[in-house]
Parts: C-alpha cells; sequence; structure tokens
C-alpha cells in the first residue's frame, strides 16, 4: 500500500455453509494432508498480520489443528460474526470492529484515522496463495479510496471476498444490514474501490483456483494446485 495507509489485520472468512461442496470448504484437504483453512493460516502467517477467521461459530480452528504438532499461531483470533448467518459482510463488520479495539485504539503512537487502515479479506473458497494475493493488493495507490479487490477482466467476473477495504466503511455497512441487506456487491456499487486484475496468464491463471462451490470445482482447482509454482506448505 501507500505510504500513508497501511494493512493492520487480515480475514479469513470460513463460516460459508458449503451447501454445494456438501461438507465445509474450511476443512477440505488437500494433498499434502493440510485442509484448506491450514493453507490459508499457513500462507498468512507470513505476512506478520494479525489473523482474524470468522467460522460462524463452527470451530474448524480446532479442527483444523486438532491432528497437527504444529502449536496455533498466537495471532490467530476467532471472531463472532456481527449477525448470525447474514454473510460475509457481517463477519467483515465484527474484524472492523475488533481491529478498531484492540489494533487502533489500544495504540497511542498511531492516529485514529480509519481511512487508511485496511483490514485485507480472503474467502477459503480458494487455493491462491495469500501472500502473493497482498502482494499484488499492496500496488494499488488506494488513497482516497476504499478499498480494493480482485477482478477477472476477460470474463468481467468480480471477487470482492479476495481484497482489502478501509476500516471508515465502519458505520455505513453496519447501517446496511441493520436494514437487512446482505449483498456485498450491492454495498459497494456506490464505494471507492479499485478492481485489481486478476493474472491470468499460464501458470499463474488464478481463475482456476478461486471461487469453487462445488466438489468437481474443488477437483479442478487441485488439479491446476498440484501444477502452479506455488506449493503447498506443510
Amino acid at each position: 500500500m501507500g505510504k500513508a495507509m497501511s494493512v493492520i489485520g487480515l480475514l479469513i472468512l470460513a463460516g460459508g455453509n458449503s451447501r454445494r461442496m456438501g461438507s465445509p470448504k474450511a476443512l477440505l484437504p488437500l494433498p499434502n494432508h493440510q485442509t484448506l483453512l491450514n493453507f490459508h493460516i499457513n500462507n498468512a502467517n507470513m505476512l506478520n498480520l494479525p489473523i482474524l477467521i470468522g467460522d460462524n461459530d463452527k470451530g474448524f480452528l480446532d479442527k483444523c489443528f486438532s491432528n497437527n504438532t504444529n502449536s496455533i499461531n498466537s495471532s490467530v483470533v476467532i471472531i463472532d460474526d456481527y449477525i448470525k448467518n447474514a454473510g460475509a459482510l457481517s463477519c467483515i463488520l465484527s474484524a472492523f470492529h475488533y481491529c478498531q479495539t484492540h489494533f487502533i485504539n489500544q495504540d497511542k503512537s498511531t492516529d485514529n484515522n480509519l481511512s487508511d487502515k485496511f483490514l485485507m479479506v480472503i474467502s477459503c473458497d480458494n487455493l491462491i496463495d495469500v501472500g502473493q494475493i497482498f502482494n499484488l493488493l499492496k500496488k494499488a495507490n488506494l488513497k482516497n479510496h476504499h478499498g480494493a479487490y480482485l477482478k477477472d477482466i476477460s470474463s468481467d467476473k468480480d471477487y470482492p471476498l479476495l481484497g482489502c477495504y478501509s476500516l471508515s466503511l465502519y458505520d455505513e455497512l453496519k447501517i446496511y444490514l441493520d436494514k437487512g441487506e446482505r449483498s456485498v456487491m450491492k454495498f459497494l456499487k456506490d464505494k471507492d474501490i479499485c478492481q485489481i486484475p486478476m493474472p491470468l496468464s499460464t501458470p499463474t491463471d488464478w481463475r482456476n483456483l478461486a471461487n469453487f462451490n462445488a466438489p468437481d470445482e474443488f477437483k479442478l482447482a487441485l488439479s491446476y494446485f498440484k501444477n502452479n509454482p506455488q506449493k503447498e506448505q506443510s
């Protein structure tokens, strides 16, 4: 990000109902016996950011690490959704609040201007290294913007849950949710959001690794994942 901006936390969205998948996406197994949530946490640890997980009270963190000899990073925090079963925005609002109360208000060395404080958000339904997403997003000039997300410009498909968003959106988002609204794109439509082109060239065609919702889509993503330069981490 630019000098005036900072990413102060990373939220992994892992609480979806996964109806089409038939089992929780967060617990999907990878070839090296990690779960999908393990994969994202291990990669996120390399960024040295506080890690928040929204799993809609499903207890996925304990299930992921119950058979893992590696200790859970102490910076991993489970957060409750603002409104239970209300979708990704409800979890993002809670993450905004957590970041503001724990990382900003208690840090007397920083100002409380929320417009230059950003939360990175990634959904669990992808096999892209979060570090690679972070490196791509940080190239965006987000000054005077509310955030940024990845976009497949070849098919005009948006990936709003692979992005970063300003904590200054908190009040508007709370009002939006309190009205019963849930759509991510509807909330973002009048915001100043940078759309970052997703890498589409072989072998880094992220379209093959993102947003799988059914078993056949996950199987296809795994086939690309095995042949992709980004490797699974143990």
